[in-house]
């Protein structure tokens, strides 16, 4: 079977993106579900939904419930579902299927890789989608959902899709907050954050045309002390981020001393 109606219980970013990418693509979005009235009403009239604060509604008729909660919130919200659903995912990139376990007929995993902000759009079309089933007749459904709003649909289990999530907070999460470094440093001498653009685009560019190892430049994997040293001076008086500069250049030549070998 095709899942046509889909019921969402939360209504923050990830919910938003796949809810308004499934309407779209004229799947009907029967029930939007939230703790927050404000959100679900949004974005209910977005998908032509109803919405609920209360989880005492998912009887709504959905053929599959996707829970896009925060991870820590999934335990609680399983907690209070008033009875056994007919087919349940999350959208966690962190937590197992196995959570799932008791609480659905059938149980599974959405999980769309990407960092969704409230409101920007995103090509969801180029999303990777990350689904892991139960059993085979859900993984084909939930196969032929993805691809009703994704031309990347791979099926990931949950032990590597726990290292690919880990592997994202490094590439997006943690490389995001260096950029609020830059912006700091940058804004201390009056700087516009604007000069490092054509710099971050060609970086991102690279990693994506060319193994990052490959791409790695600076004084680190020169091993350019005297510059080394200049760029820990001007850190002088802010000591977390020194810490953070010393510890990436050791990573930087560490890691290419282990790409010579």
């Amino acid at each position: 079977m095709s899942l046509k109606k889909i019921g969402f219980i939360g209504a923050g970013n990830v919910a938003w993106h796949l809810a308004v990418s499934m309407h779209k693509a004229g799947l009907d979005i029967v029930r939007i579900v939230s703790r927050s009235a404000s959100p679900a009403k949004r974005l209910a009239k977005e998908t032509g939904a109803a919405y609920s604060t209360s989880l005492r509604s998912l009887d709504a008729g959905a053929e599959v419930w996707i829970m896009a909660v925060p991870d820590d919130a999934i335990t609680g919200v399983l907690e209070h579902l008033p009875s056994r659903l007919p087919a349940l995912v999350h959208t966690s990139g962190s937590t197992a299927i196995a959570v799932l376990d008791g609480y659905a007929e059938r149980t599974g995993v959405f999980y769309p890789l990407q960092t969704f902000s409230a409101q920007r759009p995103v090509s969801m079309q180029e999303v990777p989608l990350c689904i892991e089933a139960g059993d085979v007749t859900l993984r084909e459904d939930l196969e032929k959902l993805a691809r009703r709003i994704s031309d990347n649909v791979r099926y990931i289990d949950s032990k590597q899709r726990r290292q690919l999530h880990l592997a994202a907070v490094f590439a997006c999460n943690f490389t995001n907050a260096l950029y609020g470094v830059a912006e700091q440093l940058l804004s201390g001498e009056g700087l516009p954050f604007e000069l490092l653009h054509p710099l971050i685009a060609e970086t991102a560019r690279k990693a994506t045309e060319m193994s990052p190892f490959e791409a790695q430049t600076g004084p680190a994997l020169r091993n350019d002390r005297k510059t080394l040293e200049s760029h820990l001076a001007l850190l002088r008086n802010h000591p977390q981020q020194a810490e953070i500069y010393a510890l990436m250049s050791r990573l930087i030549q560490e890691m290419n001393t282990k790409k010579k070998k």
